[in-house]
């Protein structure tokens, strides 16, 4: 069965598409579109392999993936992503993952606490079209 899932973000001038070809697939692909240009093409291939083992039963890439960020230099690409209550950096090329903050771990130094990060991906849906208005 082909299902698509996706998601759209802007980065250094460019959108990205960050789509996942069907439901069981452990990989997705980041396309981009330069302004000025009227083509997609292939940025990433991602294999999740490579930053979750074992995957989580119905993962996707709308709770997954919160961000792409596209460096200066092409080394310095990552994407921002929801490991298991933690904020990841997962370098696009050398495909190594930094923690930037655990959700889990909710407290400031001086013992205030700070409420779990959620995001409501549905609150401003974009659905892209590239029909004529």
């Amino acid at each position: 069965m082909f299902h698509v899932e996706g998601k759209l973000i802007v980065s250094r001038g460019c959108l990205l598409a960050v789509l996942r070809d069907y439901i069981s697939s452990r990989e997705f692909t980041i396309y981009e579109i330069r302004k000025g240009c009227s083509v997609w093409s292939v940025r990433y291939l991602v294999n999740t392999d490579d930053f979750m083992n074992p995957l989580p039963e119905g993962w996707s890439i709308w709770s997954i993936v919160w961000s792409i960020v596209l460096g200066e230099r092409e080394e310095d690409s990552c994407l921002v992503i929801n490991l298991s209550e933690k904020v990841v950096q997962y370098n696009l090329i050398s495909k190594t993952l930094h923690e930037i903050y655990d959700v889990g771990s909710n407290q400031l130094d001086d013992d205030e606490l700070i409420p779990p990060f959620t995001a409501d991906h549905n609150v401003y849906e974009f659905i892209p079209s590239f029909a004529s208005v």
